[in-house]
């Protein structure tokens, strides 16, 4: 039987705690979270995007936008009302310039004064160059500062267990110096630090190949290849550790990959997730036979 994480903690602490606070008892030994999730990036208000709240709840995590328009805030609203045990964690870009909608966002994009310049005085940017974007550098007080905010005002706006902190890395287009961006990974990391300061009841995990301390873990991004490098135990996480393996497929049929890398990520102790693409969320069969592995959820 599935005992639910409310369940689990009224029984422990004779009170029910908000979704954050869950986040206090995650290191628990009598606590596991099955090791799936999906990455639902999902615009409620496209139609080839809308009616899968099912299916993202049957997942006990997902990452999702910041989004407050009321069709978002609906949806969410509505995929916790199918599991009020689902841990959910908001997306916020870090390291560079975005147009994605959302509070924190929109505070980071007041900071003009914490760009990466280049030796020849050009600022650094990634992307297309049609679709450039400016890369902060985290040396930069402001964008310390303006970090913590936004990562502040996302978990205010609603009540996310966590965030993905996606762009946690400091870009080879930053600066062509090493040793310049290897003291910008140490600012970086500082700022994270500072984030986990603020928040420290607080699901943090970074889209990064580098491991952070203060961080619960790392996502590996369809680099399945890397995975036995960068996915390993780092003494300096937050526990509960929580490493996330994320599969990008062509097509759903690709049954025989979906099933060796995630027993690969679980062997390597992540949670794993896969999809097409973020907007399209996916269910096999056989994740149901992981979900039953485990006697209860958080």
């Amino acid at each position: 039987m599935l005992i639910s994480r409310r369940t689990a903690l009224l029984a422990a602490t004779s009170t029910l705690l908000s979704p954050r606070a869950f986040a206090k008892v995650l290191s628990g030994p009598d606590f596991q979270v099955p090791p799936l999730y999906c990455v639902a990036y999902v615009t409620p208000k496209i139609p080839a995007q809308a009616g899968q709240e099912k299916t993202i709840a049957r997942y006990p995590l997902t990452l999702v936008s910041q989004a407050t328009d009321r069709l978002s805030v609906k949806w969410r609203d509505t995929i916790k009302s199918i599991n009020p045990d689902i841990i959910m964690l908001g997306y916020h870009d870090v390291i560079d310039q975005t147009t994605v909608p959302g509070p924190g966002h929109a505070h980071m994009s007041k900071v003009k004064d914490a760009w990466c310049v280049r030796p020849d005085g050009v600022l650094s940017a990634t992307g297309p160059a049609s679709k450039r974007r400016y890369i902060f550098d985290p040396r930069k007080p402001s964008f310390q500062t303006a970090l913590v905010e936004a990562c502040q005002i996302v978990m205010e706006s609603y009540p996310y267990d966590g965030l993905l902190l996606d762009q946690c890395t400091i870009y080879r287009a930053a600066h062509p110096d090493a040793e310049v961006r290897e003291e910008m990974l140490a600012a970086l990391r500082e700022a994270i630090l500072k984030v986990r300061q603020a928040l420290p009841n607080t699901i943090l995990i970074g889209n990064s190949s580098y491991d952070f301390p203060g961080l619960n873990g790392e996502m590996l991004e369809n680099r399945p290849s890397k995975a036995r490098e960068e996915i390993k135990p780092f003494p300096q996480h937050t526990k509960p550790e929580i490493n996330l393996f994320q599969l990008e497929i062509k097509n759903p049929n690709e049954v025989d990959k979906v099933k060796s890398n995630m027993a690969l990520a679980h062997e390597l102790g992540a949670s794993f997730g896969c999809g097409v693409n973020y907007q399209q969320i996916l269910w096999y069969d056989f994740f149901d036979d992981v979900m039953r592995g485990y006697k209860r959820t958080i």
